[in-house]
C-alpha cells in the first residue's frame, strides 16, 4: 500500500507541475496581450490628443479666415458705397455744370437776339452800361465752379 499511495502521490505532485506550468504560461500570454493592449492605448490616446489640436488648429485656422474674409468685404463694400457717392457726385456736377452752360448759352443767344434787334433799328441811341450791372459771365462761372467741386 505504501508503494501504491506515493505513486499517487507522485501522479498528484506532476499534475500539480502540469497544471502550474500550463498556468505560467498563460499568465504571460496574458501578460503579453496586456502590455500590447497598453501599448495600443497609448498610441490611440497620442493619436486622439494629434487629432483633437488638429481640430482646434482647423477651426482657430477657420475663425481667422472668416474674420479676413469678412473684413475684406466690408471693404469692398466701403469701396463700393464710395465708388456709388462719387459716382453721383460726378453726375451731379456733370448736370450742374450742363445746366450752367445751357444758361450761358441761352443768356448768349438773347443777348445775340437782343444784339441783331439792336443793330436792326438804326435810330437806337448807344447807352452806356453800367459796369457794376454788367454780366460777367467768366466771374459767374469761377464762382459756380468752386460749388462743383
Amino acid at each position: 500500500m505504501e508503494n501504491a499511495t506515493i505513486e499517487q502521490l507522485s501522479g498528484a505532485v506532476t499534475q500539480l507541475m502540469e497544471a502550474y506550468e500550463t498556468l505560467q504560461t498563460q499568465y504571460n500570454d496574458v501578460k503579453n496581450e496586456n502590455r500590447e493592449l497598453k501599448a495600443t492605448v497609448e498610441t490611440l490616446t497620442s493619436s486622439k490628443n494629434e487629432l483633437e489640436s488638429n481640430v482646434d488648429n482647423l477651426t482657430n485656422n477657420k475663425e481667422e479666415q472668416s474674420t479676413q474674409v469678412n473684413s475684406m468685404l466690408g471693404k469692398i463694400e466701403m469701396m463700393l458705397m464710395s465708388n456709388e457717392e462719387t459716382s453721383v457726385e460726378v453726375v451731379e456736377e456733370v448736370h450742374q455744370e450742363t445746366l450752367f452752360e445751357t444758361q450761358i448759352e441761352q443768356t448768349e443767344e438773347t443777348n445775340d437776339s437782343d444784339v441783331a434787334d439792336l443793330t436792326s433799328i438804326p435810330e437806337v441811341e448807344e447807352t452806356k452800361i453800367d459796369p457794376t450791372k454788367q454780366l460777367d459771365l467768366g466771374r459767374m462761372n469761377d464762382l459756380l465752379g468752386g460749388f462743383n467741386k
